[in-house]
């Protein structure tokens, strides 16, 4: 009875898993986002989560197609390799203004 109601109502039955939301307006949006370092506010996973949340493709090496790079203290070789490649780079007091937007 009630999956008869259910069918009545439109309700779709079919499940196909979790979709991901669609954010248009995030600053990391639809961007390859690598990060490096140790941060303050986050831990590493959780910041992977927010980011790929907001959009952003998550990656663990720099290369020329990083669109944005996020330094915590204590970077190293991915700093150095952004750098020569020109990629812009945020730290962790622009990455939290940025996100409060």
């Amino acid at each position: 009875k009630l999956i008869t109601q259910l069918r009545e109502a439109d309700v779709n039955l079919r499940y196909t898993g979790p979709t991901k939301p669609v954010v248009k307006d995030s600053f990391v949006a639809g961007k390859t986002v690598v990060i490096t370092g140790k941060f303050a506010e986050f831990s590493r996973p959780a910041l992977t989560k927010q980011l790929e949340g907001l959009g952003a493709k998550v990656t663990g090496s720099v290369s020329k197609k990083t669109d944005l790079l996020i330094a915590g203290d204590a970077a190293g070789s991915k700093l150095a390799k952004a750098q020569s490649l020109n990629v812009p780079i945020m730290n962790e007091t622009e990455l939290l203004a940025n996100l409060k937007d």
